[in-house]
């Protein structure tokens, strides 16, 4: 939800998949690592703080592999 965010976005991740030792990883635009978010269930609440206003990619990954991938806009 809320894309482009201002303090806080919550990710929803629409997958039968275990979550076991899932993660949210947010890059920049130039590849640098800025998060990563441990996903336990569903829903995952992340906060802008650290990051500049501009365009992150995000990628959600388990051991199964990539469960989802996308933009992310920060104000």
């Amino acid at each position: 939800y809320t894309n482009p965010i201002t303090s806080t976005a919550t990710f929803e991740i629409k997958s039968s998949s275990n979550f076991t030792e899932a993660e949210l990883k947010i890059y920049d635009v130039s590849g640098k690592l800025i998060k990563t978010i441990p996903v336990t269930s569903t829903k995952t609440i992340i906060n802008r703080t650290g990051m500049e206003a501009g365009v992150y990619i995000y990628k959600v990954e388990s051991k199964e592999g990539i469960m989802a991938t996308g933009k992310l806009v920060v104000k």
